[in-house]
């Protein structure tokens, strides 16, 4: 009997819920360093017929990260290292960059990034070409490239009890569990072009309008609501989870073979974003394994677009609290 207590005892502190989160500003200046292993894909998925959709991806198996944060702000920047020269062969070659930059305020979070990808694989070709060896080479786009660029203005009802900053990058510390009702508003701009055509010649014909698309452009407006929280353990520990659900319009744009482009608009059904973090958020030192899952869709010409991205990093920081930027310094929250 005397066990049971103690493990209700343990998971009443771990799943407890105060009336106030205590939520702790970070001093000074803190740089983590990381790995990050995404999965990304841009899809074209027919809207009628029998044909499969189109899978592509680029070759970036791991990626490398720092970042930087000061109070309220905080940026990153991530890298592909040298690839193998085997995978390369099989997968081709990706140049990317990643640029991420974030404010976080008492009630307001804005969270912005730039992605650049150059080089991708049909991650499906064997549905292109027939008695394809999984061993061989995949059909290669080496001119294929997607510019990714965003901006999310979230608002937290209750700022006091849950920190975002504090549960997904660690700039602040949460000492107590706590959670929130979001709303967001973001604007989300993915482009995607190539030097000829996406439809490989063994499936020529089975794409109506897509078979001349040689790019295009999708911007959307969407606003959310969500919800987020902290579980944490001896003000230190933390599993933390967010979801949103968002809905909006969106603007195409796509170009055709002999630069001829066209235009389109319409109503994006709900799109879902989620993270998950895991870690240890000390006075000096931080680490966490974190999840995140966004993705975009938007009909064109014969096919519907989506791109997707799922990305796993792990990451340690540490915090210099005797670095000190006195113009940086002011009261945001």
């Amino acid at each position: 009997m005397q066990k049971w207590r103690i493990y209700f005892l343990f998971f009443g502190i771990l799943f407890s819920r105060p009336a106030w989160a205590q939520i702790e500003a970070v001093k000074g200046l803190e740089v983590q360093f990381g790995g990050d292993e995404p999965q990304l894909s841009t899809s074209f998925q027919p809207s009628v017929g029998g044909a499969p959709i189109l899978k592509f991806q680029p070759n970036v198996p791991t990626k490398t990260f720092l970042g930087m944060g000061y109070g309220p702000f905080g940026a990153s920047v991530g890298w592909v290292g040298v690839q193998d020269p085997t995978t390369a062969n099989q997968f081709g070659s990706t140049n990317s960059s990643d640029y991420q930059f974030r404010l976080y305020l008492r009630k307001i979070n804005i969270e912005s990034f730039i992605q650049n990808y150059q080089g991708y694989y049909l991650y499906n070709t064997g549905d292109a070409v027939a008695g394809y060896n999984s061993n061989s080479p995949r059909l290669l786009y080496p001119n294929m490239q997607s510019q990714h660029y965003g901006v999310v203005v979230t608002y937290k009802f209750s700022s006091e009890q849950f920190s975002s900053s504090a549960a997904f990058d660690q700039y602040e510390r949460q000492l107590s569990s706590g959670g929130s009702w979001l709303v967001n508003a973001s604007i989300d701009y993915f482009n995607f072009s190539n030097n000829a055509t996406f439809v490989p010649a063994g499936l020529t014909g089975q794409y109506n309008g897509f078979q001349n698309v040689y790019g295009g452009n999708i911007l959307t407006y969407s606003q959310g609501f969500g919800y987020g929280y902290n579980w944490v353990l001896l003000q230190r520990w933390f599993l933390a989870a967010q979801a949103m659900v968002n809905i909006g319009p969106s603007y195409e744009n796509y170009n055709y073979s002999g630069n001829i482009t066209a235009s389109n608009s319409g109503f994006n059904g709900a799109q879902t974003h989620g993270k998950l973090a895991l870690g240890y958020n000390g006075e000096k030192f931080c680490a966490s394994a974190r999840v995140s899952l966004d993705s975009v869709s938007a009909p064109f010409p014969g096919v519907s677009v989506s791109y997707s991205a799922t990305e796993l990093s792990f990451y340690l920081g540490y915090r210099w609290t005797d670095f000190d930027i006195p113009w940086l310094d002011v009261n945001f929250f």
